[in-house]
């Protein structure tokens, strides 16, 4: 998570920040398919974001 955090340096010497979201989700508990597990991973992902609660930072 370090290094996501870290501004990156451009060839022209302009930074750009990059950031990461995860989701999560278990199998069998949250879906028997990867279509439904990937969505539970980005409804929790979107639900945390809006909540404005950011655990693992």
């Amino acid at each position: 998570m370090d290094v996501v955090s870290q501004a990156l340096i451009l060839v022209s010497d302009e930074t750009a920040a990059v950031g990461a979201s995860v989701g999560y989700a278990w199998y069998p508990r949250d879906g028997d398919n990867l279509r439904e597990i990937l969505d539970v991973a980005d409804q929790a992902t979107y639900s945390c974001k809006t909540s404005g609660l950011m655990p693992l930072a």
